[in-house]
């Protein structure tokens, strides 16, 4: 009984809040709305939605926003017109992709009007620190208001972070679409000085942006310094920068970027490395496939099998003869033997390379440190060592086998 009391108690407090709390904290009212929702008290949650609607604080876009939803999914038409309304014209324009969002809910409610005069009041004053927001604002402008389309633009161009190059392309080809040369040129410039090397992937699409939109000595000036000091020491970084380099014609610039890699990138992963080999093969790149294939050879963690196969094959492939010898000779000398399987494929791309010699020395290795719980890859095994002329070390095998096969 106690607790029934209690609940009672805390419930009509509840609704207590809902008609009488102050709306000047805008979060603090989504969260007694939340409260009411979760406690089943519905019409004290549609009382407290009513007055937000028409009372509660702008200053916080996400509180707005978030009002917006929860009126629609009690399906309040007729207050969330009023929110809106109040929105487009008071809302503030902190918070740029609340702005959006409102934008938007004006448009699916068919508040036309409101939505232009948001709309005129974002051009003037949205806050830029969301590139992303502004890259849908200027669609917006474009469709709607195109005259405060260039005004936006302009404020963009001088104004907007550097941080995303995906998004400050996406606005580079807004304002392209637009016509707005004066300023696409002028956020372009900032954009090949300024922004991040980090994200190569972003890089490369502004890259494409930049080559297909403004003056070659802009993109230029990008792929120059992706060339000198974009990184080439992290997982990953390397194949989308080299990829986007040559995307967008920058020969020189890729030329100087793939040696740096072929002196720095870390040789770890296999995959990586095989494919930076297969890219150096490129004409004007080959002068660095000797370098990175050398490194590649000594550098290489042999931890498995079956990464060694793939940097013994590409380093063929390549025609670094020398280097595949060497790699093949390390292989050999400390194999990894964990995996059975993954050494017969090893022995087959010894074999490939012209290394029999090096596939003797592994099998001497295998025949008396494979583990034997697969029995079906040892006998395997014995009859590749048969086939490599190792009958020694095949015998070695099939003695330490028969006690247990």
């Amino acid at each position: 009984m106690q607790g029934l009391h209690l609940a009672e108690e805390r419930n009509l407090l509840l609704r207590r809040t809902a008609a009488e709390m102050s709306l000047n904290d805008a979060m603090a009212t989504v969260a007694v709305l939340d409260r009411l929702w979760d406690s089943t008290e519905w019409q004290a949650a549609r009382i407290l939605l009513r007055r937000a609607a028409a009372h509660m604080s702008l200053d916080d876009g996400e509180a707005t926003v978030a009002v917006l939803e929860r009126l629609r999914e009690n399906g309040s038409g007729e207050h969330t017109e009023v929110l809106l309304r109040r929105a487009a014209a008071h809302m503030s324009l902190d918070d740029g992709e609340a702005t959006v969002a409102v934008l938007e809910r004006l448009r699916e409610n068919g508040s036309g009007e409101h939505a232009q005069a948001l709309l005129r009041r974002a051009a003037d004053d949205m806050k830029l620190d969301k590139p992303e927001a502004a890259v849908a604002l200027l669609a917006m402008l474009r469709d709607h208001v195109p005259d405060g389309a260039a005004a936006f633009a302009r404020r963009a161009a001088e104004g907007i972070p550097l941080g995303d190059p995906r998004a400050v392309a996406g606005l580079l080809d807004g304002m392209a679409d637009i016509g707005l040369a004066a300023e696409s040129e002028r956020l372009a410039g900032r954009a090949a000085a300024g922004v991040p090397l980090e994200d190569p992937d972003a890089v490369a699409v502004l890259l494409a942006t930049l080559a297909g939109t403004q003056p070659s000595g802009t993109s230029r000036l990008l792929a120059g310094r992706v060339a000198k000091t974009g990184p080439v020491t992290r997982p990953g970084t390397v194949l989308p920068a080299l990829d986007g380099l040559k995307a967008a014609g920058a020969t020189s610039e890729t030329v100087e970027f793939a040696r740096r890699a072929a002196l720095a990138m870390p040789c770890e992963d296999h995959r990586e490395v095989a494919a930076l080999l297969h890219a150096l093969r490129e004409e004007k790149m080959k002068v660095h496939v000797g370098l990175f294939a050398e490194r590649a050879a000594t550098e290489f963690p042999v931890k498995d099998a079956r990464g060694a196969v793939s940097l013994l094959d590409a380093l063929y492939e390549v025609g670094a003869r020398v280097s595949a010898k060497a790699f093949s000779e390390r292989v050999a000398a400390a194999p990894p033997l964990d995996d059975v399987r993954a050494l017969l494929t090893l022995l087959d791309s010894l074999g490939r390379t012209g290394s029999s010699m090096e596939a003797r020395i592994l099998a001497g290795h295998a025949a008396v440190r494979i583990p034997l719980d697969d029995s079906a890859a040892v006998a395997e095994l014995t009859d590749r060592l048969r086939g490599l002329g190792a009958d020694a070390q095949a015998d070695v095998l099939e003695r330490r086998f028969a006690p247990t096969g």
